[in-house]
């Protein structure tokens, strides 16, 4: 009961709904048993991303590795050749960074490293190794996050090691020093700005034009508009009730108001075009919502923002605008 595929209106009668689960017993590779969440369960059934590719195969990360689906068997795939270095890896002539667009990418949570997918070749490619220490960390760049903005860049977030940016330009560590740690979500708004998840830290924004400029470019949005950061809120014994963190996942609606959920705090929705004292929303387990872990947050093509929602059980939900409604109820 891992992967959930939703067609609507797709070989069947327009507006019905079918849903189809699929697990290890359907063909996802990895049946090894392991201990997760309390329960003995096979590796392959822990789904970690699910991503369309260009040739419309459904990939899959799991605890088990990477597999694709092309719409009635799962095929395992396996990285080949030795690992190269991610700052080393292409050619940056316009023409061939603009072909890597198509690829996609998965990170590692176990080691330094990330794997791209390119159509029909699985590679794996590493970081530089970092010089200080790994402060007890798996590795320090064992890979948290991703995304690609709109320049065709790719962001990964690391364990440890910063957050890095991939593109014509090479590979650029973005963050300083001081401000490293798990970084469990980027995500670039319409305006182009991008959020930054960083569990300890705070959340943070990037402006690649201020940056451009030499101004002022990486600013911490949590401190900025008032609250607390979990770091601070262990070291100085302070009200969590103040505290804006612990975000892992981030998207925008069609009305420009970002949506954030967090792990173990709820959601938080915040309108930049209201009043200060009025701009941020809170959503709990006190105010109707299903669980105060919220894993990840969709925008479908329609507008309608999708909610992962739950602590060892998540469940799918969506937001009408009132109240959080489960889609199988």
């Amino acid at each position: 009961k891992v992967i959930l595929r939703v067609i609507l209106g797709h070989s069947i009668a327009p507006g019905a709904k079918k849903f189809t689960y699929y697990n290890t017993k359907s063909g996802i590779p990895g049946k090894e048993i392991i201990e997760f969440n309390n329960r003995k369960v096979p590796r392959g059934n822990v789904v970690r991303d699910i991503y369309e590719d260009a040739n419309q195969n459904i990939v899959i990360a799991t605890l088990a590795g990477i597999a694709k689906f092309d719409g009635t068997n799962f095929t395992e795939l396996l990285p080949i050749g030795e690992k190269q270095e991610i700052s080393k890896s292409l050619d940056y002539v316009d023409g061939n960074w603009q072909r890597e667009y198509e690829s996609l990418w998965f990170g590692n949570i176990s080691s330094n490293g990330v794997y791209k997918w390119e159509g029909n070749t699985l590679r794996q490619f590493t970081f530089p190794e970092p010089t200080e220490e790994s402060n007890g960390f798996k590795s320090q760049y064992a890979m948290y996050s991703h995304t690609k903005d709109k320049e065709g860049n790719i962001w990964f977030g690391t364990e440890a090691g910063g957050i890095f940016r991939y593109g014509n330009d090479g590979l650029t560590l973005i963050n300083p020093a001081q401000e490293k740690g798990i970084v469990r979500c980027i995500f670039q708004d319409a305006s182009g700005l991008v959020w930054i998840s960083n569990v300890l830290e705070g959340v943070y924004t990037y402006d690649h034009k201020a940056f451009l400029k030499g101004e002022e470019y990486f600013t911490c949005f949590t401190k900025e508009m008032g609250f607390n950061t979990l770091s601070e809120v262990r070291k100085q014994n302070l009200q969590d009730d103040k505290m804006f963190d612990t975000v892992q996942t981030i998207a925008q609606d069609d009305n420009g108001v970002l949506w954030f959920g967090t792990f173990g705090n709820g959601v938080w929705s915040y309108d930049s075009s209201q009043l200060p004292g009025l701009a941020f929303t809170h959503y709990t387990k006190e105010n109707g919502l299903a669980s105060n872990f919220v894993k990840s947050i969709l925008k479908a093509k329609s507008g309608k923002l999708w909610f992962g929602i739950g602590e060892n059980y998540t469940h799918v939900y969506h937001f009408d605008g009132k109240e959080f409604l489960r889609i199988d109820k």
